[in-house]
């Protein structure tokens, strides 16, 4: 005999003759209906809880072959319609059919979706990094304005300033986006290596992308520090000199 499950509280109320349907959880499938021949009291169930069978029904309820059958159809576009029939036949039994080729464009969905919200994540960082950019440049200028006087007041002319404190700017922010390239070109060849190399992945590089995000950092950093550049090569030698007097 062997002892399977468990059932509490004297059987749940079933009584001598009732059936179960008893079914193995990893294979809905696999199921059996045994009758109820006895039940033992509540001092009993203490020490041989559970349904007790003998050894052929539990053999032949456990002995299987696949608990998982492949079906192969010649036309793609018609394994939906098979697989909602394939289920209304065997889903009384337990049976969940489901399209690998569906399953993978959820998985797809879902890594996409993933990395979608990763790149707003980035999006937003380089964002900031750029407005950081433009807060730290504001506050330089000021800090640098008897630096700026002294220039206009040697010849400088305010483009010439302006192309300083811009190169500056565009050396700056040009170290920054190199730098994360780099680190995000690392990042995608590690885990290529990690993840994709195995089930011979391709390792693809994203050259317009690669290639277009750093230029638009840079553009749009050279735009926001644009107008304090412009405010500080305006400002007449004389009154920045005076007002570091």
């Amino acid at each position: 005999y062997t002892s399977l499950g468990g059932l509490t509280q004297s059987g749940l109320g079933l009584g001598i003759g009732s059936s179960i349907d008893l079914r193995d959880p990893q294979r809905s499938m696999l199921h059996t209906e045994v009758r109820i021949v006895g039940v033992l009291d509540d001092d009993a169930s203490l020490l041989m809880s559970g349904v007790l069978l003998r050894d052929d029904s539990t053999v032949s309820l456990l002995s299987s072959t696949n608990p998982m059958v492949w079906i192969d159809v010649q036309n793609d576009e018609e394994s939906v319609f098979i697989a909602e029939s394939l289920q209304g036949e065997l889903g009384a039994d337990g049976a969940t059919v489901l399209v690998v080729e569906e399953l993978f464009d959820q998985i797809r969905i879902i890594l996409v979706s993933l990395l979608g919200l990763v790149r707003a994540f980035l999006a937003i960082g380089l964002l900031v990094g750029i407005i950081g950019l433009a807060v730290v440049t504001n506050r330089s200028l000021k800090q640098r304005n008897m630096q700026i006087g002294v220039m206009r007041a040697i010849g400088f002319q305010p483009r010439e300033v302006f192309m300083t404190f811009g190169l500056e700017v565009l050396w700056t922010s040009g170290v920054g986006v190199i730098s994360g390239g780099i680190v995000g070109f690392l990042l995608h060849w590690l885990l290529h290596k990690m993840i994709f190399a195995n089930d011979g992945g391709a390792f693809v590089i994203p050259i317009l992308e690669f290639v277009m995000i750093p230029l638009f950092a840079i553009l749009f950093s050279l735009i926001a520090t644009s107008p304090s550049l412009l405010r500080s090569t305006k400002s007449p030698p004389h009154s920045v000199m005076r007002s570091m007097m």
